[in-house]
């Protein structure tokens, strides 16, 4: 739905509790990671099984396509027996862009590198240092590395903002210029801008490296051969006929009818240079057969237009052979088999709207049954409570719930790998029957275990097809994409089997290498906890915006949202769409809290399903008073920008 907005890029302030942190040697991209580089682990990969490689170019220029795929397809061919220098394409790819490089999750105990907190963007590769610089800013520059004509370079100064970046126009080398400079020559640059002694210098853009890409990537190599008849007749219309490798042929006639020329007739030179403009179509002209033999002329723009028309019916001919068949369909048909497709079986119970809270302990599942929670859900990861819940604890306080006419539920965790304990395993032997899923391969795990289950809003769920479908294969319920609107939830034509998002702090990212062991551990030893469970810590962008930042008891990482979603006023707008139940996130009510959160909705929800009128906005103010953030109504109104 869109690009990237770049969180991770940007620059942020590190908060502990109320205390700024001073991590200037760290840098304050927190969130930047490097780039994933897995070139020198090929042959490992292979050994595993891996059959299939994927470079992620979204976003970038051509030429580092080019690049990176040459570079893995030689690293490739390397694994062959082709005897190539692996290190020498790993150079190229530091030129070519890079934020550092990490083997990501590839190799464990590599974690250090995962990150590249001191800037977000390509850093180059260090080619020398500055020597001095007179008053005019001719600046001399020891080179570690070569240097061309036209090449990028970046000089860091001692601070954030002080770097200076130009196009390198001219080298001088002693007396004389020169268009090419080795490691070891002491050259000499005019610059904008003043520099200090010792400032590194690092190349961002390798003019002969991007060269020969652009070489390999000529928009003309892929474009599809044609050949090009162009009859002219005395009183008749042009005829244009073009003809494709696959035996399509097009024939266009003009709208203007051939004259006698008065001066110049049309000559095969100029007719082929009109009729060879074949632009931003895939196709390139081959041969060309021209016949005037009425030394005629018609106007250079019906020609034009002619040839546009070829083009687009040859373009649709071979579209057509190679595309498959469909039986047509007309508008009402449509309308019919989509809505008999959205149709869900008719709900027999007419049950008032449930309240379901999600919350990371046992203590505070104990805490949301007695305040009124129809559906409480346990989530296993243990997010900010940095505590694993016991199964044998949890199944006691579900027996104990039901008895309190609520239902208490498992949920497993949102990231599972295949060296993590298999929790569900493990709680399936204890006797769980129920479990929420956040995750494809949870979900997958408990249909084929025959278990009930409640698909997460971090599925994505976005529309009513996703939600018929998910449900025909044996899904109890759905908590539906924090990014709907409340119009386009009003569009669906069910929602019985679905939960909303009403109220709480929402996760915006999740990590599986934590931050804050990143920026704040000291010596080789990983912290294992001992940080994030001390202290509060959030994140504080340009604008102000503080996001919480919490971590598990598996030591993974969340972002939270700096507002918390709020929907209180909006109530009886979403009672009226009639879903299942209406959902409080909370990872960071705690306590009175906690307890007084559920109240508040638990007794709006009764008065609104009871006919009555609650007053929505004291119970707005009263949430406001005890809440962690200002209040946001999330993507209910503006959806996803």
């Amino acid at each position: 739905r869109g690009r990237c907005a770049g969180p991770c890029r940007l620059l942020y302030d590190l908060y502990k509790d109320a205390n700024k942190l001073d991590l200037k040697d760290k840098g304050n991209y927190y969130l930047s990671p490097a780039d994933l580089c897995g070139i020198h682990l090929l042959r490992e990969l292979k050994t595993i099984g891996i059959d299939s490689l994927k470079i992620e170019g979204r976003m970038k220029r051509a030429e580092y396509v080019a690049i990176v795929t040459n570079a893995y397809r030689k690293a490739i061919d390397e694994l062959e027996g082709n005897n190539i220098d692996i290190q020498d394409l790993y150079n190229n790819l530091t030129k070519v862009f890079n934020r550092n490089f990490s083997t990501g999750y590839l190799v464990k105990g590599n974690e250090a590198k995962f990150l590249s907190t001191l800037r977000p963007d390509n850093r180059g590769v260090y080619i020398g240092k500055v020597i001095k610089q007179d008053r005019h800013f001719n600046t001399e520059i020891l080179l570690d590395d070569e240097l061309n004509l036209g090449d990028g370079i970046e000089i860091w100064g001692p601070k954030d903002n002080d770097n200076t970046a130009l196009i390198v126009n001219e080298i001088r080398l002693g007396s004389g210029s020169v268009d090419k400079a080795e490691k070891g020559h002491v050259v000499t640059l005019k610059l904008s801008a003043k520099v200090n002694k010792n400032d590194l210098v690092y190349k961002n853009y390798d003019k002969a490296l991007f060269d020969k890409a652009l070489k390999t990537i000529s928009e003309d190599d892929y474009k599809i051969d044609v050949d090009i008849s162009l009859s002219l007749k005395k009183g008749e219309y042009a005829k244009l006929v073009i003809t494709d490798d696959m035996g399509n042929c097009a024939e266009e006639m003009g709208q203007i009818k051939a004259e006698p020329a008065q001066n110049r007739p049309l000559d095969e030179a100029t007719a082929k240079s009109k009729v060879a403009r074949l632009g931003d179509t895939p196709f390139r002209m081959g041969n060309f057969t021209f016949s005037n033999i009425d030394n005629v002329l018609v106007p250079f723009s019906d020609l034009n237009d002619t040839r546009r028309r070829a083009c687009k019916n040859l373009l649709e001919k071979r579209l057509n052979k190679i595309a498959p068949s469909y039986e047509e369909l007309s508008a009402a048909d449509f309308r019919n088999y989509k809505n008999a497709f959205l149709k869900l079986a008719p709900n027999n119970q007419d049950s008032p709207t449930k309240l379901s809270v999600f919350v990371c302990s046992i203590e505070d599942a104990q805490l949301a049954v007695k305040a009124g929670a129809d559906i409480v859900y346990v989530g296993l990861e243990g997010i900010s409570t940095h505590k694993k819940v016991n199964g044998r604890e949890l199944l006691e306080v579900i027996d104990w719930a039901q008895g309190e006419g609520t239902k208490v539920i498992a949920s497993l965790p949102k990231i599972q790998k295949p060296t993590d304990p298999n929790l569900g395993e493990d709680l399936l032997k204890l006797g769980y029957k129920e479990f929420m899923a956040g995750n494809l391969g949870a979900l997958n795990w408990c249909r084929q275990n025959n278990i009930k289950v409640t698909a997460d809003y971090t599925l994505n769920f976005f529309n009513p097809y996703a939600l018929r479908y998910i449900i025909e294969k044996d899904i109890d319920r759905v908590c539906l994409s924090p990014e709907l609107t409340l119009k386009q939830m009003a569009k669906f034509p069910d929602l019985t089997k679905a939960e909303l998002l009403v109220h709480g702090d929402l996760i915006l990212m999740t990590s599986q290498y934590c931050m804050l062991s990143g920026v704040l551990s000291t010596g080789e030893k990983p912290c294992q906890g001992r940080i994030c469970r001390k202290n509060n810590y959030y994140l504080q962008d340009d604008k102000g915006f503080r996001f919480p930042v919490v971590t598990d008891a598996y030591c993974r990482f969340y972002v939270l949202n700096s507002r918390t979603l709020c929907m209180i006023e909006d109530l009886h707008k979403l009672i009226k769409l009639k879903p299942y139940a209406l959902r409080i996130e909370a990872h960071r009510l705690k306590g009175e809290q906690l307890t007084k959160t559920i109240s508040i909705y638990r007794q709006a929800l009764e008065q609104i399903n009871n006919k009555q009128k609650p007053d929505l906005l004291g119970y707005k103010k009263e949430l406001e008073s005890i809440s962690n953030s200002s209040f946001t109504k999330g993507h209910y109104y503006r959806g996803v920008l």
